[in-house]
């Protein structure tokens, strides 16, 4: 009586399992394991995630200063001429450019001299 090769791996590996579990089942922990562990696999899997909608979307720093331009145009007249309104682009545009990773956008000379400053 032979058992089919099939029919015995399954076995063998219903029977590991198994014992796998019932080792576990049975050693003993010296730490815990908090929620905290599933809320960072789960950030990682999100970021990842995020991260091909990002590819996916990406647009060329020619495309990006074309944006820049025509929103600059509708609002720069208005920020020359308002100094309250200007400190706070100023300030605004200061704590934006430490952070800036494609230094290929340059909008304006006003950016320009923020991103020299900073």
């Amino acid at each position: 009586m032979t058992i089919p090769i099939r029919k015995l791996s399954l076995i063998v590996t219903a029977a590991l399992f198994a014992c796998g579990w019932v080792l576990l089942a049975l050693s003993e922990t010296s730490y815990k394991v908090s929620f905290s562990s599933v809320l960072e696999v789960w950030g990682d899997l999100v970021r990842d995630v995020d991260s091909i909608g990002l590819t996916l979307t990406r647009v060329s720093d020619e495309q990006e200063m074309e944006f820049g331009n025509s929103i600059a145009k509708e609002f720069e007249p208005q920020i020359v001429h308002d100094q309250k309104l200007q400190k706070y682009v100023d300030e605004i545009g200061n704590s934006l450019v430490k952070n800036v990773q494609r230094k290929g956008c340059l909008r304006s000379a006003f950016m320009r001299q923020i991103i020299e400053f900073a």
